[in-house]
């Protein structure tokens, strides 16, 4: 997530400070200060006080769908993971890899719910 701020000229002497998230625009900000830190350490999954409700329920918004990324991107690593793995186990009688489909089928399933079960432990 590439987090980006933009100061635009609003009208007279006043200046905004607009904050981006991925090149899309998210919020308005006034001012550079302590209001813009808290918006991009909210972003950044910190757990800062954010006064404005429409600006938190944005952020809230980004945040969600960072983490359904996430969720997203471990499941492919572990359809790639698969992938690879299928079709292989390890053969004690050759110490050497062989292949089964049966044998591996079973460890690929083991495998992925000891992930999700870890996964679900540190959550």
């Amino acid at each position: 997530m590439n987090v980006t701020t933009y100061r635009v000229k609003q009208y007279n002497s006043t200046y905004r400070t607009v904050v981006c998230v991925d090149d899309k625009p998210v919020c308005i900000v006034s001012g550079t200060g302590k209001t813009l830190s808290n918006v991009i350490a909210y972003l950044n999954g910190y757990d800062v006080p954010i006064s404005d409700g429409k600006i938190k329920i944005a952020l809230d918004r980004r945040r969600e769908e960072k983490e359904n990324l996430k969720v997203l991107e471990q499941e492919s690593v572990l359809d790639r993971m698969k992938d690879e793995i299928k079709g292989w186990y390890w053969d004690a009688d050759k110490q050497a890899l062989a292949k089964d489909p049966c044998v591996v089928d079973a460890m690929v399933d083991l495998f992925i719910r000891t992930i999700y079960k870890y996964k679900a432990e540190t959550e």
